[in-house]
């Protein structure tokens, strides 16, 4: 459990890493449709890459992983077309309450670094509403992308930043390494503060599972940048620099520390 709770906590660090603000309440993107598009939306090739089950109590959620076989920015209305299909596929056997759908663009990437889009299908485009249908109930589902980082991973080159020119492959491999090892730091030190509660445990609410997760992203989100401004302060670099070599490193499938057991 603690390690799903840690593969979530860096899903959501990811639209720090990779997006150019900083903002902790700013997401990507946040299209929402009640179903995929209708008319013929073309999107690339790509494949199923497992599923995992976090449902809780008689909530049962799905979430998928998808790896798109070519690399490039994808639109919203894309993702949601590829979401749908996976969807369909999922319902056809299994009654649900709700879907998460994370696209990756390398096999070696799935589970190792975080996802670069977000579409979930849920009531009302929420996640968090997901206990308010019953189960196998979808007349209130409608499709929503979290976030959209594609854009931050250009098609077949390389970033190049103003410093990055300045530093060896091997350099940036490593800083990109540390990099991954500080997000992982920042995000234990903010569950060992805020951790995150279990819906068996005594007590549990909804409403306190929130306000503990706001706090628990906040902390993270502030620690992170921190020690990010800091990796790039001691390597001689910026901070933008830093978060371009996370996306380099998700183009050249650059090798991530293990996530914390």
């Amino acid at each position: 459990m603690m390690r799903i709770r840690i593969l979530l906590a860096m899903l959501l660090l990811l639209v720090a890493v990779l997006t150019l603000t900083t903002g902790c309440d700013e997401k990507a993107s946040t299209s929402t449709l009640t179903t995929a598009p209708q008319e013929s939306v073309v999107v690339p090739p790509f494949q199923l890459n497992g599923t995992r089950d976090v449902s809780f109590v008689n909530c049962v959620r799905i979430v998928a992983n998808v790896v798109v076989q070519k690399t490039g920015p994808l639109t919203d209305r894309q993702l949601i077309e590829i979401a749908g299909q996976i969807v369909d596929d999922i319902t056809k056997s299994k009654s649900v309450n709700a879907i998460g759908v994370f696209f990756w663009y390398s096999e070696s990437t799935v589970g190792q670094q975080a996802a670069v889009a977000s579409v979930d299908w849920a009531p009302s485009g929420q996640w968090d509403k997901a206990d308010t249908v019953s189960t196998g109930s979808y007349s209130r589902h409608s499709y929503r992308v979290d976030f959209n980082n594609t854009e931050e991973i250009p098609p077949s080159k390389p970033v190049v930043t103003e410093k990055q020119v300045e530093l060896s492959e091997t350099q940036r491999k490593s800083i990109h390494y540390e990099t991954w090892e500080l997000v992982y730091k920042a995000g234990a030190q903010a569950e060992a503060a805020y951790p995150l509660p279990h819906p068996n445990d005594p007590g549990y609410t909804q409403a306190a599972f929130l306000e503990q997760s706001d706090k628990n992203y906040e902390l993270k989100m502030r620690l992170e940048k921190q020690y990010l401004e800091e990796l790039a302060a001691r390597v001689g670099i910026t901070y933008q620099d830093v978060k371009h070599l996370v996306s380099e490193g998700y183009e050249k499938s650059w090798p991530v520390p293990p996530f914390p057991d």
